[in-house]
């Protein structure tokens, strides 16, 4: 990408919000590939600063072991 087409946010910060109840990991993906596939969304679409995801949900509908980013309970109610 050159520096005239280049986004103003183009090395700034993303933090992705992740309900991860309301869009499940896929079957086919593992917990660890989650914050690498939405990293590398993100600069697809021209985005190079630092990546953060935050992952929320209801710790009683948890089915998955998620590794590698943190991830912020919310009781029913409290993510929307």
């Amino acid at each position: 990408m050159n520096n005239s087409s280049k986004s103003r946010f183009y090395g700034e910060e993303t933090i992705v919000f992740w309900q991860f109840e309301e869009c499940p990991i896929p079957d086919d993906i593992i917990s660890d590939e989650v914050e690498a596939n939405i990293s590398s969304a993100i600069r697809d679409m021209g985005y190079y600063g630092p990546v953060t995801v935050r992952a929320y949900g209801d710790i009683y509908k948890l089915q998955r072991e998620f590794c590698g980013f943190p991830i912020f309970y919310a009781t029913s109610g409290e993510n929307s």
